[in-house]
This record gives C-alpha cells, sequence and structure tokens, in this order.
C-alpha cells in the first residue's frame, strides 16, 4: 500500500504545461506584474523575475503561497494569482482574530485545524482503503495536489492540505513545519516546549510521532533523522511542491524538461531522497549514468532503505558488464523489499550472466511465488534450465510462459533454440517463424549469429527464415 507518493503525482492544472509546451523559465513579462505586487518577494533589493529566483532566497524572505502561485503563473498565464493570494491573506486574518488571548500551545493548535476543518478543508474519502481503485490515482493523486484546485474545491491530498496549514502559519506567527516521511507529508506544531503532530488528511487529529514511526503498514524506525522527520523550511516545501511538476513532465517522457524542474526542486530542496530519486532516473532516461549513480547514492544517505533505489543502481552496473556489483545492489534490493516479484526476476538475470544458474532459477522461484501470472520470469527459468541440461523442464517452462503470453517472441525464440538441441527441427523451424512474426528484425539478427542454430545453417528453409 502507498500513501501519497509525492515523487510520482502530478497537479491537475498541470497538464496545460504539456498540451502548451510551457517553457520551463516564465518570461519577465508573465511573471512580474504579479511579483510587483507580492512585496515580500523583494528580498535585499532584489525583485523575483522566474522560477529558479525562488530559490536564492533566504526561508525569511520566503513567501510560501506566493512561490507556489508563481508556479501556476508560469503554466497558466491567464490565471489571476493574485486572487488566491488575497484568498489566503484574508483568511490568516480571520485566523488571526481566533488566535487572539490564546496563550497555551494547545489552545493555538485546536484553534488552527478547527479552523481549517471548519472553512470545510477536507481530504475526500479515507484513500488509504480505497488504493487498488483506479479512482484513486486519479482524483487523488491528479486532482487534489494542486493548491489552487484546493482553495477552490476545499478538497486536497497531504501535499497541498500540509501547505494551506503552512502559508496560514506563514501570516500569524505560528511556529509551524512541514515534515516529510517516505510518501508522506504531515505538520509540526514546534514552539520550543511544545511539539504537536498534524495529520492534514485525517481532519487534523493530533497524531502522536509515533504514529508516523509505523506509519500505512510501514516501519520507520531505522531512518536516519537527517531528512525524514525533521523540520523542513518553506523553501524546501517549495521543492517539494515542484516534484510534482517534474512529475508531470516525465510521465509524457520529456525528460529534458522534468530534469529543470527537478534539478530547481533539489536546489530547493537538498536533503529530499525522492527527490534525488527522481533526479537519478531521468538521468537513467538520458542515458547520463555517471550523473543517476551520483543521485543515487547521494539519496542513499537519507533513506538507506530505498529499494527501488538499489534496483536501479544495479540497473546501471548492468548496463556496464559489472556484474558482481549489480548483483549486490539487486540483492540490497530483494533484502529490503522481498515482496516484489520484478526484483527477484532481475537478480536471477544477473546471476545467469555470472553463470551461476542454479542461483537464477532459486530466484525466478522465489519471482513467481509472488507472481504466477508473469510470463516472461518462466521463459528466463526455461533458459537457465536449458544450460544446465535440464530440456524437459526447459521446455515446461517455455510452454507455460507462451500459455500466459502467446506473442512472446522471445518464449518462441527460446522454445525454437531448444528444439535444435532435442532434433525436433521441424519444431524447431516452426517456433522460429513464430517469433520472427512478431519481431522480424531482431529475431533475424539473433538467429543468424546465435550457434544454437549452427547445425542448421545449410538447411533452406532456416536460410528462407533468416533472410529479411
Amino acid at each position: 500500500m502507498t500513501f501519497c507518493t509525492r515523487f510520482r503525482f502530478v497537479l491537475a492544472v498541470l497538464f496545460l504545461m504539456v498540451c502548451g509546451g510551457c517553457a520551463f523559465t516564465p518570461s519577465k513579462q508573465t511573471l512580474q506584474p504579479f511579483l510587483d505586487d507580492v512585496k515580500q518577494l523583494h528580498a535585499a533589493g532584489r525583485s523575483v523575475t522566474n522560477l529558479s529566483d525562488f530559490s536564492e532566497l533566504s526561508d525569511e524572505d520566503f513567501n510560501l503561497a506566493a512561490a507556489i502561485l508563481a508556479v501556476h503563473k508560469t503554466v497558466d498565464p491567464s490565471i489571476d494569482a493574485m486572487v488566491y493570494l488575497e484568498k489566503v491573506d484574508w483568511m490568516a486574518a480571520e485566523l488571526a482574530y481566533h488566535l487572539e488571548n490564546k496563550t497555551t500551545d494547545k489552545a493555538k493548535v485546536n484553534v488552527l485545524t478547527n479552523f481549517i476543518w471548519n472553512k470545510g478543508f477536507v481530504s475526500p474519502d479515507p484513500f488509504w482503503k480505497n488504493y487498488l481503485q483506479e479512482s484513486y490515482y486519479e482524483q487523488w493523486f491528479l486532482r487534489y495536489s494542486s493548491f489552487t484546485d484546493m482553495l477552490d474545491q476545499k478538497k486536497g491530498n497531504c501535499l497541498s492540505l500540509s501547505i494551506l496549514y503552512l502559508v496560514l502559519a506563514e501570516r500569524t506567527g505560528l511556529p509551524v513545519y512541514g515534515v516529510a516521511i517516505p510518501e508522506h507529508l504531515f505538520v509540526r506544531y514546534d514552539s520550543g516546549t511544545s511539539i504537536i503532530h498534524i495529520e492534514p488528511t485525517d481532519n487534523g487529529t493530533i497524531y502522536d510521532e509515533q504514529d508516523y514511526v509505523r506509519f500505512d503498514d510501514k516501519d520507520y524506525s531505522s531512518l536516519p533523522r537527517t531528512y525524514y522527520f525533521t523540520n523542513l523550511s518553506r523553501k524546501e516545501i517549495f521543492g517539494c511542491y515542484l516534484l510534482n511538476v517534474g512529475a508531470l513532465y516525465y510521465m509524457e517522457k520529456n525528460y529534458e524538461s522534468a530534469l529543470q524542474f527537478y534539478l530547481l526542486a533539489h536546489k530547493c530542496n537538498p536533503r529530499d531522497p525522492a527527490i534525488l530519486q527522481v533526479l537519478g532516473n531521468t538521468y537513467l532516461k538520458l542515458r547520463d549514468y555517471s550523473k543517476a549513480m551520483k543521485a543515487y547514492k547521494l539519496g542513499l544517505q537519507y533513506n538507506p532503505d530505498n529499494a527501488r533505489v538499489y534496483h536501479s543502481i544495479g540497473t546501471i552496473h548492468s548496463q556496464f558488464d559489472r556484474y558482481d556489483q549489480a548483483l549486490d545492489a539487486f540483492s540490497h534490493a530483494v533484502s529490503i523489499d522481498p515482496l516484489t516479484a520484478g526484483y527477484w526476476n532481475d537478480k536471477g538475470l544477473i546471476l545467469v550472466r555470472l553463470e551461476r544458474h542454479e542461483e537464477a532459477i532459486e530466484a525466478y522461484d522465489k519471482a513467481l511465488e509472488l507472481d504466477s501470472k508473469m510470463a516472461f520470469i518462466y521463459c528466463n527459468k526455461g533458459i537457465s534450465l536449458y544450460h544446465l541440461q535440464n530440456y524437459h523442464e526447459s521446455r515446461r517452462m517455455f510452454d507455460r510462459a507462451l500459455e500466459l503470453d502467446p506473442l512472446d517472441e522471445n518464449a518462441w525464440y527460446c522454445r525454437a533454440r531448444l528444439a535444435v538441441q532435442t532434433d525436433n527441427i521441424a519444431e524447431a523451424l516452426s517456433d522460429l517463424e513464430k517469433a520472427k512474426e512478431l519481431n522480424p528484425e531482431e529475431v533475424i539478427w539473433a538467429a543468424k549469429r546465435d550457434p544454437g542454430f549452427n547445425s542448421l545453417a545449410e538447411n533452406p528453409d532456416f536460410i528462407r527464415l533468416v533472410k529479411p
């Protein structure tokens, strides 16, 4: 089960970026009329004219609401950002009135949480109960991350609702901070003498810190407190928000634009392992493997129990034939997360490269225990059995793979190769022809160079099959 995975979800409003081809850095003409009205952004006599300038501001000079609205103004220049900023200011003024004469920390927190609740701001449906439904992704991740949509609809998720608490606290002098754990954000009131944890998605309910240490069926007790569970600055929270912008570009395979937003997010929030992970993922897509590895390793300093990062590191090592290092990384991944079939499969593939087929079969069996419907794992297991000359079991694995996925050209190809070994030439040619129908170019290229088909070099039907 996952809980508001920040680096995977995007603002619904930001779909305009893909459709409109919006540039990363907004023009001065787009933002300046808005920014000129936001006096707080003129720090040390310098005007903010684009999103990158926000990363240069100190936290004392940082206006979180204005920065986020500048993102929305970048996306859609027609948006009246001042209307939203004024809405926040009016809410803060009303909250300040209710806070008058409240002297205890508990009383102030009660006023803050009741104020937001009474205004009708909620987290729709207990989403952790519906996470397998398609609506979980459509509604929760896309619709409820947007700060402006949250202000309009009064429905938000952990990110947008936490930001509402933070911008109101910022304007009323309350010592409230954003706090991150993997895939979730909440807020903490920290006066120096009192620490009170507030869960924005549970109507402002007060939680104990232990509720977050063991949260969403996960145990975070071993996480280093170098980023997670620490009080985040407003600029760091802005980095979390920018992460959602980059995620949209990434989902649309516009990796160069995604990278620009992730880099700005990292500049604002350099400790966030989620940002470092998506930076690594993006560099990996762009084939900049050294920068990807650097980002992944830096992220592990803040979250050393991230199985996905170890898996990605293993993928990089395998691309450069560093199989021992790849095996070490994949082994770390399965030790942290032994319930993901793909991690076991990829560990098996590396063991094959190291010619450790018995261990590879054990890894494939682990994968199949977790997901018995993955055709390609049966095929991979069949290959290792072939190398161990267990041809009967190898054939059974290829047959099972083709039962599950008759369009798997690799299974047809491997079964053809096995048929040659067992002198069933007619079946070998038939299976090879089916593989060729599914992927002509690659099958022809492989079959012409595969020693497993050397015995058919003079066979007229084989010669015909390997012609383009």
